[in-house]
């Protein structure tokens, strides 16, 4: 059944999920342990204070309104869909700890401090903006951004490995700044869909 709060969402349990759409109007909290996993994918959730998971292995979320993120950690996927934009509500502090993250938004995604191994985004309109760290490799299967731009920074060490990266409409820049990377321009593969449409390309590799 459908669930309306004005208040904030507190939830531990083995497993989490929904047989209605939820309405929160304070912040989400969601603790499902490291095993098991976190499913809200109701289109018409509406999440609108911020959004943190304690513990999951798989996390699934769907807003119909700007997903704004506090502290996501998983084990395993982190997967973000938001009609409009998804934002940073603790400044440099991770967003988002897990093995993969797929990011959706409408309107943007404004940003975001992980830390994860594989990372995909893409927006309908607006920019892309992800710091991520990580001392090990980091493989990208694709940043689309749909009439804006697109900012990638990887630090930590590892390398990075984009295979798809569209913009359409933004300036295009793409950093491997760890202090101790051994990554050098060769390390950053950009195939054939590599793609800037009126707008700057940027890239820098730190290293050796």
């Amino acid at each position: 059944a459908a669930m309306t709060l004005t208040g904030n969402l507190d939830v531990t349990g083995i497993g989490i999920n929904q047989t209605g759409t939820l309405s929160v109007g304070g912040t989400t909290k969601l603790d499902a342990g490291v095993a098991t996993d976190i499913a809200l994918n109701d289109g018409l959730n509406t999440f609108t204070g911020a959004v943190s998971v304690v513990s999951a292995d798989n996390v699934t979320l769907n807003n119909s309104v700007d997903l704004t993120l506090a502290d996501i950690t998983a084990t395993g996927k982190v997967d973000l869909t938001s009609a409009g934009s998804i934002l940073d509500s603790n400044g440099a502090l991770n967003d988002v700890t897990s093995d993969e993250l797929v990011l959706s938004a409408g309107t943007g995604i404004d940003s975001l401090e992980t830390q994860c191994n594989t990372i995909s985004a893409n927006t309908t309109t607006g920019n892309i903006s992800i710091v991520n760290t990580n001392v090990s490799s980091t493989l990208v299967p694709y940043l689309q951004a749909g009439s804006g731009g697109i900012s990638f920074e990887q630090t930590g060490g590892g390398d990075l490995e984009i295979d798809q990266l569209t913009a359409t409409g933004g300036d295009v820049t793409v950093i491997n700044s760890g202090v101790d990377a051994s990554t050098d321009i060769d390390d950053l593969y950009m195939d054939n869909s590599l793609k800037a449409t009126r707008g700057r390309l940027t890239i820098d590799a730190n290293g050796d």
